[in-house]
């Protein structure tokens, strides 16, 4: 008899064992994956807005000032700094894609970029303005669009994953 209660012990371990192996691997595996890209998210509520995959280098002759800056890992990514006909300052990123509300009416008017027309784009979780999409003028063209993303507002995962310790889970 004791040496029953030993043996079914053993098996016992040796399930648990095999359950928490099992959970280490998977939760590793879900790091992998998701570490694959960088994510640049909102600042004001963590919506994965761009990943650093989409980031890219297109240059205005608006711009007031141009400066590199190591951004999701990436070397040289060009930052632009804008002013708006009120006055406002912005360093914009370039971006192929985001995840954002882009909304319906375009401007043409006081382009940054010639020859396309603006969005303005908000945080489709929380409605925080994020930037502008801009299109060409005069024709659809998908291949040329882009987003120009207000760095100020955009906060890097890992900077937000170390001051905030919340599962993933947590944030759908």
């Amino acid at each position: 008899m004791l040496t029953f209660s030993i043996v079914r012990c053993n098996c016992l371990s040796v399930i648990l064992f095999g359950f928490y192996i099992y959970s280490l691997l998977s939760v590793a595996e879900d790091q992998e994956t998701d570490s694959a890209f960088d994510f640049l998210l909102c600042r004001h509520c963590g919506h994965e807005v761009t990943k650093s995959e989409d980031v890219f280098n297109k240059p205005s002759a608006s711009a007031m000032r141009m400066r590199n800056g190591t951004i999701l890992g990436h070397p040289k990514v060009l930052i632009q700094r804008f002013i708006n006909p009120q006055g406002s300052e912005f360093e914009l990123i370039t971006s192929k894609v985001a995840d954002v509300f882009v909304q319906e009416q375009s401007f043409s008017s006081h382009s940054w970029f010639t020859g396309f027309l603006w969005h303005v784009v908000y945080c489709p979780r929380c409605g925080f303005h994020l930037g502008w999409f801009f299109e060409p003028d005069g024709f659809k063209d998908n291949n040329n669009t882009f987003f120009g993303l207000i760095l100020h507002h955009l906060l890097h995962q890992d900077f937000a994953d170390s001051l905030l310790i919340t599962p993933r889970s947590y944030n759908s």
